[in-house]
Order: C-alpha cells, then structure tokens, then sequence
C-alpha cells in the first residue's frame, strides 16, 4: 500500500480508492470503493415496487420496504454479515446509502 498525502487522500475520486479487503467471492469485478457504490444502489421494477439491489457476486435484491426503519437496517446487517460475500465496506456502503434515503439521524447522539 503506498502511502499518500491528505492533499492527496482529498482528491481521490471513490473509483481511486482501493478497498481494504477485497472478497474472493467477488471475482475481481471490484476493486474500489467507487466499485461499491456503483453495485449497490435502490432501482424501481417495472411495476413502481422499490428494491435495494446488492450487485456484489450476484443480484440480491432487498424490497425497499423491508429495510426502511432503523430497527429493520439492523436486521438486515446481521443477516448480511452472515454472508460469505459480504465485507465490511459494502456493509458500510449499505448502511449510508440506506440512512441517506429514509433520512435516519447519524452519529450517537440525538
């Protein structure tokens, strides 16, 4: 790993960003954190129904309603966590990504 300035860290675009672990499940199609973020993301079927879709070694998609409350997300997570193709990073992809849309109040304290 080669060691880069804060200037330097600043202006790194989320494709420029190596992960810390990649996994083996993955099959080399990501590689960054921008990879991450490309690959998870709400898209709306056909039929107007909202759906989290993980594209990491395979779609698995999560029906937005079944993740929309902060006591859900964190249901979610431990089931994810128990995944062999889940990492840290996606997990905390997946958190922000999913705070940011049902507006949850991030931090500690409230």
């Amino acid at each position: 790993m080669k060691i880069i300035s804060a200037r330097e860290f600043m202006e790194m675009t989320p494709h420029q960003m190596d992960l810390l672990y990649i996994s083996p499940h993955w099959r080399g199609r990501i590689k960054s954190y921008g990879d991450l973020i490309d690959r998870i993301k709400y898209e709306t079927a056909p039929d107007g129904t909202e759906w989290l879709v993980l594209n990491l070694p395979f779609e698995y998609p999560i029906e937005a309603g079944r993740i929309d409350t902060e006591h859900k997300l964190l249901w979610w997570v431990d089931h994810l966590c128990g995944k062999p193709w889940m990492t840290l990073e996606a997990v905390g992809v997946l958190i922000g990504l999913v705070a940011e849309r049902n507006g949850f109040e991030r931090g500690a304290e409230r």
